[in-house]
């Protein structure tokens, strides 16, 4: 009987462990206009950060323009842009590289983006510019991958 009743706790315990959500330390969140990222195109990334709602908030803060520590920092007197206000987590991320890749930039319309999760930050730009020529499908610039992030030991 006892070796039984070892046995079923280690079950439940085996399905106590997996149904536990995974502790995610990085996210990544875009934002484009109604009409796709020709009406506007926004990033965040956030990687290292204590536990996934840590890299949610990092992420979709740095997305939205609240971050000072990011270019995109929209100074008080500025409304967001559409694309700002449409950001939505794309994906959560734990020990892996995030990247996103576009074809556009401050100054001229993005027709295509490109974002992936890869297990090296080469692989991610790599998967992420794929997409985004996909998306881009022979239309204005070619794609750059434009950043990657990496999260733990990841690289």
């Amino acid at each position: 009987m006892l070796p039984r009743m070892l046995f079923l706790c280690a079950v439940a315990g085996l399905l106590a462990a997996s149904a536990a959500p995974a502790a995610a330390e990085g996210a990544i969140a875009i934002g484009t206009g109604a009409r796709g990222p020709s009406g506007g195109f926004s990033v965040g990334m956030s990687g290292d950060a204590a536990d996934r709602a840590e890299a949610e908030a990092d992420a979709m803060k740095t997305c939205r323009g609240e971050n000072r520590d990011n270019p995109n920092f929209l100074a008080a007197n500025r409304r967001p842009t559409e694309a700002q206000d449409r950001c939505k987590i794309l994906s959560t991320f734990h020990g892996r590289c995030a990247a996103y890749a576009v074809n556009g930039d401050q100054t001229t319309p993005s027709y295509a983006y490109g974002w992936a999760v890869a297990a090296t930050s080469a692989d991610a730009q790599s998967q992420a510019q794929t997409r985004c020529e996909e998306m881009r499908n022979g239309r204005g610039r070619a794609c750059v991958a434009r950043k990657a992030l990496c999260d733990g030991g990841a690289g």
